[in-house]
């Protein structure tokens, strides 16, 4: 018995696929606010995110 015979490995496989592309989205959205704040920031010649 293969284990794409068992019922549910496909479910369970599109499962960890889901939680990777959320964890990525998670992530790039986070930078993206950083890096954004960080310019309105220096527009306003505020206090800057450290590199």
């Amino acid at each position: 018995m293969e284990i794409a015979d068992f019922e549910g490995a496909e479910g369970m496989e599109n499962q960890g696929h889901t939680v990777i592309v959320w964890y990525f989205a998670i992530i790039n959205l986070a930078a993206f606010l950083i890096y954004g704040w960080d310019k309105l920031c220096a527009k306003r010649h505020a206090w800057r995110v450290s590199e």
